[in-house]
């Protein structure tokens, strides 16, 4: 991986689908800090900020943070937010097309009955979801808006596999990527 090409990861997936365990084992390989906007809410929240005030305000802290993090600092980053809104993926295109950072989407699915047992059973920040008294699907529609080679991940394999898994996938889709880049 060239280590001068920018690269931005975005994290996708519902609560409890894998994401910061996916995210955390991308940032270990390649040496990338991992921006947790569960983290930031949580901070806020802990503070004392309303719940209806923190929620829209780590999004918007997550992101200055990232693009900070690029722009400034000229560091490659994983964010690791749902991704489920559009505007989540129209910012990372922008900061991408902006900095020459290279844009590689991740999307972490498991069932429901899975996510809510994760999300039932984990110790974690306050802003993380407990599970909830209904069993929440899939709900792959809802990230229909990202982008068609964005990597797609079964997270109810067994840990170990998924991390190999995303770890050669990302690698060489850093690799192909930097490689048509600088043919042209």
């Amino acid at each position: 991986m060239n280590r001068d090409q920018l690269v931005l990861i975005l994290m996708a997936g519902m609560p409890g689908a894998g994401k910061t365990t996916v995210a955390l084992a991308l940032g270990a390989e390649f040496g990338m800090p991992v921006i947790d906007k569960d983290v930031i809410v949580s901070a806020m929240l802990n503070s004392g900020v309303a719940e209806d005030v923190a929620h829209p305000a780590d999004y918007r802290a997550t992101f200055d943070l990232v693009e900070h993090l690029i722009r400034i600092q000229h560091m490659s980053v994983i964010v690791d937010t749902p991704a489920v809104y559009p505007s989540s993926l129209q910012w990372a295109i922008r900061l991408c097309a902006e900095t020459g950072a290279q844009l590689v989407a991740v999307l972490c699915s498991a069932d429901g009955v899975t996510r809510y047992e994760r999300m039932a059973s984990r110790e974690g920040l306050r802003s993380h979801s407990k599970g909830t008294t209904r069993r929440p699907g899939a709900a792959r529609e809802r990230f229909d808006h990202l982008p068609n080679d964005t990597i797609e991940l079964d997270t109810m394999r067994p840990v170990d596999d998924v991390v190999h898994e995303v770890i050669s996938t990302v690698r060489l889709r850093i690799e192909i990527d930097q490689s048509m880049a600088g043919g042209a």
